[in-house]
């Protein structure tokens, strides 16, 4: 959850990593977007986490692969609000960009295209063109 101002507070992202770490869960990968990311992947990577830049803004590859997963019954998500209403007001732009409308957000929905992404990616099942998944 971001604060004051909307903006993520990286500091508290890395310290809740280490935690689970530190708890005995074994984190396969840490992704993270090009925003002011380079300081939590050096000091990510100096702990022995594998890190990835990974954005869902630059292609909408991980929406349709997210899409893909929930159609094909792949990917059960959790029973939250937030996840719900995130996923129903998302915009296809001009059949590249994904975006939430005017006072919307998309953070939590972000977060989940990019992990399933990145678990479909890693796993070797990413279809090279997916046509037609998404229809908003």
């Amino acid at each position: 959850k971001s604060g004051a101002g909307g903006e993520i507070k990286f500091a508290d992202v890395r310290a809740k990593v280490m935690l689970l770490i530190d708890n005995g869960w074994t984190i396969g990968k840490v992704t993270l977007d090009n925003f002011q990311s380079y300081d939590t992947i050096q000091i990510l990577t100096s702990r022995g986490v594998y890190t990835e830049l990974m954005s869902v803004d630059t292609t909408i590859l991980p929406y349709e692969t997210l899409k893909g997963g929930l159609y094909d019954e792949r990917v059960l998500l959790p029973d939250l609000d937030i996840i719900k209403t995130e996923m129903r007001e998302l915009k296809l732009i001009k059949g590249q960009k994904v975006d939430h409308p005017p006072k919307g957000s998309k953070d939590v929905a972000d977060a989940v295209a990019g992990a399933m992404f990145s678990c479909v990616k890693s796993a070797g099942f990413l279809a090279e063109n997916p046509v037609g998944l998404l229809r908003f």
